[in-house]
């Protein structure tokens, strides 16, 4: 729980030399001090065993399309040169 807020995060990154963890709190990433949070649950009691942590912390489409890139879907692929040919 982040205590300025009185709200739920999700811890990305364990303490740094600064006592500071990355936390993920309403779709941002934030660097909190240790002292501002307060474990709530464990992870290990919220997620099974093997479960794909990723899927908390990066978007659906994104990760559609680096499945898609992986198995060279057409669709991906188009929309990748569009991106290139937008960006330059």
């Amino acid at each position: 729980m982040l205590l300025d807020y009185n709200d739920y995060v999700i811890v990305y990154k364990t303490i740094d030399k600064f006592n500071n963890v990355k936390v993920l709190y309403k779709e941002y990433f934030i660097y909190v001090n240790i002292r501002k949070i307060k474990l709530h649950i464990k992870a290990k009691d919220l997620y099974p065993d093997g479960y794909d942590l990723n899927t908390l912390f990066i978007s659906y489409e994104d990760r559609k399309l680096e499945k898609d890139i992986v198995r060279v879907s057409k669709n991906a692929l188009k929309k990748i040169q569009k991106e290139i040919r937008n960006n330059k």
